[in-house]
């Protein structure tokens, strides 16, 4: 990747309120924000209390966003639930930077550097095939002792904190976080964030958008070509009626369960759909 000039941005979650997202825009530099959309793998339970706020208030201000998830996957298959997780809160939303997971939590590095490997790898797959570019949040710590990082490095984005006045240099690397409560090169305050928000550079351009070769997520409205035979009454039902393919619209869906998105017929196009779906019985339309 070619490098160009640093921008700078902060990242916030529920640590940072009664922002003034216009005035960091316009008086405290913010060129950009990565935005904690959640931790851990319970969609209902685990989003962060500010995601909303800060998506709305940085959007109205015409700033461009990336969002990540604290981890506590001990798993590659807990990654994957960790990252449909992920992938319900930032549905529909318009994102212009990468997602990131944040791996630093100890009782995961316990378990070693291939398997915490192994975690990174599965979550990044997982929210590509969704069309988001994806990468890792750590320090130089665990990009040293728990991580393989010239592995993730090739495939995905690295974001690292390191405190300090030197760029860290990992390939891949696309930020940097230089500052929070220690901060050696700007003032910890950042004028409508307030004190101690954690501060960064990032070296990717703005052009970072979903990447082109992947179908993007399917959301809630959408119209698509429903192509099973098969609905079901609830989104975990083993067994269903047959219905005829054709035209539906997306009306809900559910993460996480084994047929996860509810389709309804468009009345005159042949199908007699009108229930939950597997993904893989209908492809998008626009």
């Amino acid at each position: 990747m070619t490098e160009s000039l640093p921008i700078f941005g902060v990242d916030v979650s529920t640590w940072q309120t009664d922002c003034d997202y216009e005035i960091a825009a316009r008086e405290g530099g913010v060129k950009f924000a990565m935005i904690r959309a959640g931790f851990g793998k319970n969609a209902a339970t685990q989003k962060d209390n500010m995601f909303e706020t800060h998506y709305a208030g940085f959007l109205r201000a015409g700033v461009p966003m990336g969002a990540y998830q604290y981890s506590y996957a001990k798993s590659p298959e807990d990654a994957v639930r960790e990252a449909e997780a992920f992938l319900g809160w930032i549905a529909g939303k318009e994102l212009d930077l990468p997602c990131f997971l944040d791996m630093e939590e100890a009782s995961v590095a316990a378990l070693g550097k291939k398997t915490c490997t192994e975690i990174a790898l599965s979550w990044c797959a997982r929210v590509r095939s969704a069309g988001y570019t994806a990468g890792i949040y750590t320090n130089p710590n665990w990009l040293e002792h728990y991580l393989d990082a010239d592995t993730i490095g090739k495939e995905y984005r690295i974001w690292c904190a390191s405190w300090g006045t030197k760029k860290p240099e990992y390939e891949g690397l696309v930020m940097w976080q230089f500052g929070g409560q220690t901060n050696l090169l700007r003032e910890r305050t950042v004028p409508g964030i307030g004190d101690i928000v954690d501060q960064n550079f990032y070296y990717g351009g703005l052009e970072e958008k979903p990447v082109e070769d992947a179908e993007r997520e399917p959301r809630v409205g959408d119209t698509v070509e429903f192509t099973g035979n098969i609905h079901f009454a609830h989104a975990n039902a083993r067994f269903g009626p047959r219905c005829l393919p054709g035209k539906a619209k997306i009306t809900q869906i559910a993460r996480g369960y084994r047929h996860p998105y509810h389709l309804v017929r468009v009345w005159g196009e042949g199908s007699t759909v009108y229930g939950w779906v597997d993904r893989e019985d209908f492809t998008l339309t626009d």
